[in-house]
């Protein structure tokens, strides 16, 4: 894994490490070759915009991530360039992120202490399905 990064965040994928870096990039290392060379790359780099939090949906086809400008992108592994969508519905940092296991377009996400909300995301039009107030900061999700 390269060492000029930081890395917030992991999620496995199958024989996949994808790592969020401090630096808004995320990296994939397959664990079965030479872990010290990305087998892919996606996001541009900035710094101080650590990627907050990694999940992939169950196909393997998208990956969500989040940022700490409050904001959820999915990508689409066919075209790692530019984020597929963009949500921008929180008000603080998304921690918590989650595919659902059987509908592999609808993501929850869940935002921190100034926000509290959790949103079930459509991520084949990028509208909310629904949201609810939980007045609390959301972590994680399984």
């Amino acid at each position: 894994m390269s060492m000029q990064y930081t890395y917030s965040c992991m999620c496995w994928r199958n024989e996949v490490l994808t790592c969020g870096s401090n630096r808004s990039v995320v990296h994939g290392y397959d664990m079965r070759t030479n872990v010290d060379k990305a087998v892919f790359s996606l996001g541009k780099e900035r710094a101080n915009n650590p990627i907050a939090s990694i999940k992939w949906n169950p196909s393997g086809r998208y990956v969500a991530t989040s940022d700490p400008l409050n904001g959820v992108n999915i990508w689409d592994v066919l075209n790692l360039k530019n984020p597929l969508t963009k949500f921008k519905k929180h008000k603080s940092t998304v921690k918590g992120l989650a595919w659902c296991p059987y509908e592999s377009g609808s993501l929850v996400s869940g935002g921190g202490y100034f926000d509290g909300k959790v949103h079930v995301w459509n991520c084949n039009n990028g509208k909310v399905i629904d949201s609810v107030s939980l007045n609390t900061q959301i972590t994680g999700k399984q």
